[in-house]
């Protein structure tokens, strides 16, 4: 999953290698979670977790989802929106 900043249009990687290999039907959700790329220029913080969930809603046939939002979860290490901006920011950008 890639994000994009709206002021110098760069990306960043949330989400490589992760799966949607849980999914819960009753919150209708698929859940993956990765460890985020952060900026060589920030050292020392590793291991930071990303959850993503997809949201879906079901189409009657149990084969087809449609996903319609995405929801990003990082209260391990942010619990704000300022401090989630901030942790955006410390993504390696390019």
């Amino acid at each position: 999953m890639m994000v994009v900043r709206k002021d110098s249009n760069k990306v960043a990687r949330i989400i490589n290698n992760s799966l949607f290999d849980y999914i819960d039907r009753s919150l209708y959700k698929a859940l993956a979670f990765d460890y985020i790329d952060i900026s060589p220029a920030y050292p020392f913080l590793t291991s930071i977790r990303a959850w993503i969930s997809l949201l879906f809603m079901e189409d009657g046939n149990e084969d087809v989802m449609h996903v319609f939002g995405i929801q990003m979860d990082l209260c391990e290490f942010a619990n704000s929106k300022e401090e989630v901006l901030w942790l955006l920011d410390m993504l390696d950008w390019k």
